[in-house]
């Protein structure tokens, strides 16, 4: 009888496998004071889905990070359906918050979309936020574009926070770029990645 180690040891994949497990590098974009971060360039039909991680996203004010999305380069307001979750609780363990926020979602808003909320993320030394954002089939022109964000950070309680943000944008044309800035201040630091995934 064959056992699930000789099993495991004889799998291959088949033929007409063609990948869909990697993620190529595109861009890192580094922020330095900068009131947003766009990146215009390396989202297009090349990949079925693409992923930014943003790492050690530090404000220069109490604020929270927030995304919008652009189909020409440099107008970041397409129409956008969205929901959010926070989770959180306070270094102290004396509160918690793990919920649906209304107040977070957009009903066919254009404004920028808070994806990382955490009340407000403090501006102290060892206070920021990481996270990833996937974005759906960008460069397809028949149907509306998906995004999924999970971001944790330290929040004003002290605490940590972990939200959850999916959305439509509601185009049609294709998404070529997305643009990150703070809901007040500057991008003080942290840097932004774009990867494909592969088909």
């Amino acid at each position: 009888m064959a056992t699930y180690k000789s099993i495991s040891k004889s799998f291959s994949w088949g033929s007409g496998f063609t990948g869909g497990d990697s993620l190529s590098k595109i861009s890192t974009s580094t922020a330095s004071s900068d009131s947003v971060v766009n990146i215009t360039s390396g989202i297009d039909s090349t990949y079925n889905a693409y992923i930014i991680y943003y790492n050690s996203v530090h404000p220069s004010a109490g604020s929270k990070l927030t995304c919008q999305f652009t189909t020409n380069g440099s107008d970041f307001d397409l129409s956008l359906c969205t929901a959010q979750t926070n989770g959180s609780n306070t270094e102290a363990g004396t509160a918690s918050n793990n919920n649906a926020d209304a107040s977070e979602d957009q009903n066919s808003g254009t404004a920028y979309q808070s994806i990382g909320y955490a009340d407000t993320i403090e501006t102290n030394a060892e206070s920021c936020c990481n996270g990833f954002l996937w974005l759906y089939g960008p460069g397809n022109t028949t149907f509306h574009k998906h995004f999924y964000s999970r971001t944790t950070a330290k929040d004003d309680a002290p605490g940590g926070a972990h939200t959850f943000t999916a959305g439509q944008i509601k185009t049609a044309s294709a998404v070529t770029g997305i643009s990150f800035k703070m809901s007040s201040g500057n991008i003080d630091s942290g840097t932004f990645t774009l990867y494909g995934i592969g088909k």
